[in-house]
């Protein structure tokens, strides 16, 4: 069976609809913002229902996991956005919708992780947290996620560029674990 015989009978397989708790737990990140900002401005639901103009329902049906709010109408992820004080792009991430690999250049991933690899390794900073060769480059010790995560940090803590991406903005929360995070070395 050639490429295109494998993307056609992968495009042809029948996929499992998704119950509410993985739609739920995919979207969790963004519940947890959402309840987070709704406990600090002493909002109920249908409080948030009042402020947004949006049905009570269907804020409980995002929350249950009936509906996702990364499929919703633009309108209605801008609200939540501004309800949030974030970037509207930041409710599709917290969503699951985007991931940050999505954020990444694909073609100059594979040669940016291994310059950073590279840095990293020659930096007195960096040289004791950062994985072997031989464990860098085996899939199964550090997936790409988590070798574009850390190079993500070091281009933060050194102020280099290695990734050709997209810049987004980190939420507050985020920033301050980072901070933290950077201030034990």
């Amino acid at each position: 069976m050639d490429n295109e015989d494998k993307l056609i009978a992968q495009t042809n397989a029948r996929k499992t609809k998704p119950t509410q708790a993985d739609v739920a737990l995919e979207q969790r990140t963004f519940l947890k913002k959402l309840a987070a900002k709704m406990e600090e401005n002493g909002h109920t639901i249908d409080d948030v229902s009042r402020v947004l103009g949006i049905p009570y329902s269907y804020i409980v049906a995002i929350k249950n996991g009936m509906h996702r709010i990364a499929k919703a109408d633009q309108s209605t992820v801008e609200k939540f956005a501004i309800y949030l004080d974030v970037p509207l792009v930041q409710i599709y991430i917290w969503s699951g919708f985007f991931k940050p690999m999505d954020f990444i250049s694909k073609r100059t991933m594979k040669d940016g992780l291994s310059q950073a690899f590279d840095r990293m390794s020659n930096d007195p900073i960096m040289a004791t947290i950062v994985p072997s060769a031989m464990d860098w480059n085996n899939p199964r010790k550090w997936s790409e996620e988590a070798k574009l995560t850390i190079t993500r940090l070091y281009e933060l803590v050194s102020n280099q560029l290695f990734l050709k991406h997209a810049n987004a903005q980190m939420d507050k929360e985020s920033e301050k674990l980072f901070l933290n995070y950077i201030k034990k070395f």
